[in-house]
């Protein structure tokens, strides 16, 4: 009994003792199984990004504070952005339009945002044996999950097909195959950037733009239209930072200063979808609602510009049974799509948008400084060109997606970015930062 206590009781280390366990239980293990298994979980329960975020978050948290004892590295610029938009958020609550909700959603979505800066600190401070794991397991994930992806095309969805059946929900016919596939293309377009720079480390140059182009091939097969674009935005970001080096960081944030502070008139200035539809004839139906979308959000905004209506509070500005039917016309007349729709429905499908119409001018100066931030440490990073022109192109894809998919504050999609922003950092080849992160 006395042998057995001692073997149970040496798990827990005396000062200056540690198991032989933890020593080799790093934040690099937990942060490479999400990279091994992110694409096959999106592809089947896309909303489970959330709770693996937060398993690795509390896992590489744990690690670290048994391995080292000391509070983990935070990235700082953006972690204090990030704090005094949370703090904004929360006190929208005592002018919003619906106070209970703007209060209960500040939480959670702060918990995503602060975990996801300590995650990025955590993986900027990652050893070389770490980052080696991280991209193993990434290019391991990847292509299990990409030939899992293309079987499913292949064969009509049989395993999504019998999971749907198992768990009663309703198989999609295939001209509703790109509903199956959207949310894990969008997972996937984010993950590819990582991805490709593992390659790249692990292989060649000529090998990551071989897996590039098989990428690209599956976006195009599965028309996932949102995430192939943002995937080809990001490419041409990356071979043009590739060429012009310095330059591209001014040309970003002028874009990104220019797009955030302007986007509210830039919606007003859009063509009405239902009077001049002839003008943007070439888009699809679910275009035009955008469209629709954007210009009854600016309309919202112009009402409270400074401050807007309460975070969170964009689903609750229409709520169900306010469904107006929208006719958009077209030069064919059996081309003319007519449906009901609420003005704003969930969400107004652009993060840039959403945060103007629910914090205002103010919440939008703080992600403008957030965003900013991000774009300045990459710009600072100790990284070659080809990396940091790979974080570029991780950054406008990601931007490219929240502006015309899924809502800022859904906790699946909002998990998915910072999850991969850590494993964007995981796989340089050495720390972006010299000293403490910023």
């Amino acid at each position: 009994n006395a042998r057995r206590n001692k073997s149970v009781f040496s798990f827990f280390a005396a000062p200056g003792q540690r198991h032989p366990l933890f020593k080799t239980f790093s934040p690099a293990i937990p942060l490479a199984i999400a990279g091994a298994v992110a694409i096959p979980l999106a592809l089947f329960a896309p909303k489970g990004m959330a709770p693996l975020f937060a398993a690795v978050v509390v896992a590489a948290l744990v690690a670290h504070a048994v391995r080292t004892r000391t509070p983990p590295p935070v990235p700082v610029r953006l972690t204090a952005a990030l704090l005094a938009f949370v703090a904004f958020a929360a006190l929208s609550a005592t002018w919003s339009v619906a106070p209970g909700q703007s209060l209960s959603a500040v939480a959670p979505v702060a918990a995503m945002l602060l975990g996801g800066a300590v995650l990025m600190g955590l993986a900027a401070n990652m050893d070389e044996p770490g980052r080696a794991a991280v991209r193993a397991a990434a290019i391991g994930g990847g292509a299990f999950g990409g030939a899992l992806v293309l079987g499913e095309w292949m064969f009509d969805r049989s395993i999504l097909g019998a999971y749907q059946t198992a768990v009663g929900q309703p198989m999609l016919v295939p001209t509703q195959l790109f509903i199956t596939f959207k949310p894990m293309a969008s997972v996937l377009a984010l993950f590819a950037w990582p991805l490709l720079l593992a390659v790249r480390h692990r292989f060649s140059r000529a090998a990551a733009l071989a897996a590039g182009a098989v990428l690209l091939a599956l976006f195009v097969a599965l028309k996932a239209t949102t995430p192939l674009y943002a995937f080809v935005i990001g490419g041409a970001v990356f071979f043009l930072a590739r060429r012009i080096g310095r330059i591209i960081v001014p040309l970003l944030g002028t874009a990104l200063v220019v797009g955030v502070l302007a986007a509210p008139w830039i919606a007003v200035w859009l063509p009405n979808p239902e009077w001049e539809s002839r003008k943007v004839g070439f888009l699809s139906n679910s275009a035009f609602h955008r469209l629709e979308i954007w210009r009854t959000v600016a309309a919202h905004i112009q009402g409270k510009t400074w401050a807007g209506h309460g975070f969170d509070t964009a689903r609750r500005l229409y709520p169900q049974g306010t469904e107006v039917v929208k006719t958009f016309r077209r030069d064919d007349p059996e081309k003319t799509y007519s449906n009901k729709f609420e003005p704003i429905p969930l969400h107004p499908h652009n993060m840039i948008l959403q945060i103007w119409l629910e914090t205002g001018l103010a919440g939008a100066l703080l992600v403008l400084a957030a965003l900013g931030a991000v774009l300045a440490a990459l710009a600072r990073a100790t990284l070659d060109k080809t990396e940091k022109a790979a974080g570029y192109a991780f950054f406008i894809t990601a931007l490219a997606i929240g502006s015309v998919s899924f809502g800022a504050w859904q906790a699946w999609w909002l998990s998915t970015i910072l999850l991969n922003a850590a494993l964007m950092i995981a796989v340089f080849s050495r720390s972006p930062i010299s000293r403490n992160p910023s």
